[in-house]
């Protein structure tokens, strides 16, 4: 009983990943982030302060009245400005980060999104939030490093500089990458494995009058602590169900966690997860069967892999035609639903960070003020 417990806490410390929220875990006392839009029309930083989108920390504020030279502003502040772009008939929401950074350097970050991509729109405010917090209190050049080493979201980073001798740099142009981070990931890993197990559920109930010889409980709480109680058992169902069946619905169980980028030891987890949801609330009626929970975990794991391995062979040796397509999804069918949707969610943006001359932002200011 001791060691199944401590198994199943470790599968958990072992799939769980989440990500927390950067604006109350970074924002601190020495600076404030002010919202504000410029377009009364398209208020997407409004929005997405009601909405809770910023919520963590007391120091982010929507000031709809902002004016970068009065007194209210210190120092450590940044301000996100958001202003209505349109490209033909699409519209963007074009965003303005404005900062100082240790060096008493002004600093401006620029991005577009449009405005219906909300996942991109979203993950990049968090994004460039989270960088210009960093450049807040490190410098640029250190936030750059810092962020490219600790994500791959930074895809691409070249120089701008000031002379045409390179002695000078004005500034930096990003590649920033926009995909689904762990916390979405753990979610949609859990979500895609409880979905087929309900599947197995229906096909089990549908077929019961085969499954009734093996019901030793009730749905009912004076059955819950005998369940629990009377621990796993070796049944003797037949070789193809015990074997066959709990071997690829393990590979299922694997490749999903695989194909939401888990690694080998995390999916082998992800697989035991989904066994034990499925002897424990799907077959709740039967004892817990040792040798499927064997099978469906160890078993579905080397299977899995090995398809997994196929699938990826056949899609970068066989043609790239609706054969090639069909084979790699049989090998492997999460691999190719996920990879669908992640073509569909992620992308890229582009980001330009400038670092403005304190005497030509005051000219800047003024012409606005006029």
């Amino acid at each position: 009983m001791k060691l199944r417990f401590i198994f199943i806490l470790v599968t958990v410390f072992l799939i769980a990943g989440t990500d927390g929220n950067i604006f109350a875990e970074e924002l601190t006392d020495l600076s404030k982030l002010i919202l504000n839009d410029c377009d009364a029309g398209m208020p997407v930083l409004k929005k997405l302060f009601d909405s809770g989108f910023f919520a963590g920390n007391k120091l982010i504020e929507y000031n709809p009245t902002i004016d970068k030279n009065n007194n209210i502003l210190k120092e450590k502040d940044l301000i996100l400005i958001s202003r209505q772009k349109k490209i033909g008939k699409d519209e963007h929401a074009l965003f303005n980060l404005n900062l100082v950074d240790p060096l008493k350097q002004n600093i401006i970050i620029e991005w577009e999104i449009p405005t219906g991509d909300t996942f991109r729109l979203n993950k990049s405010l968090k994004s460039m939030t989270g960088f210009a917090l960093n450049a807040n209190k490190y410098t640029v050049p250190d936030a750059l490093v810092s962020t490219a080493e600790l994500s791959n979201d930074i895809r691409e980073i070249s120089a701008v500089y000031k002379e045409e001798d390179g002695a000078v740099v004005g500034g930096y142009n990003l590649k920033v990458h926009t995909g689904f981070s762990q916390t979405h990931r753990f979610f949609r890993t859990l979500g895609e494995l409880t979905f087929l197990t309900g599947l197995g559920v229906a096909n089990y109930w549908i077929n019961k009058d085969a499954n009734m010889e093996d019901w030793r409980y009730r749905y009912t709480w004076d059955d819950v602590w005998p369940r629990i109680r009377d621990g796993w058992s070796y049944d003797t169902n037949a070789f193809r169900t015990n074997t066959l069946y709990h071997i690829y619905a393990g590979a299922i169980y694997y490749q999903i966690a695989r194909a939401n980028e888990y690694g080998i030891l995390a999916s082998t987890a992800w697989a035991f997860a989904g066994s034990f949801i499925w002897e424990y609330i799907g077959e709740w009626r039967e004892q817990t069967s040792a040798n499927d929970m064997v099978f469906t975990t160890i078993g579905g794991a080397l299977m899995g892999e090995a398809l997994r391995q196929s699938s990826i062979y056949v899609t970068q040796c066989m043609p790239n035609n609706v054969y090639g397509k069909i084979v790699s999804f049989i090998l492997d069918p999460m691999l190719v639903i996920n990879r669908a949707i992640d073509r569909a969610l992620d992308g890229d943006y582009r980001v330009t960070i400038v670092f403005v001359n304190p005497a030509a932002q005051a000219l800047i200011d003024k012409a606005k003020k006029n």
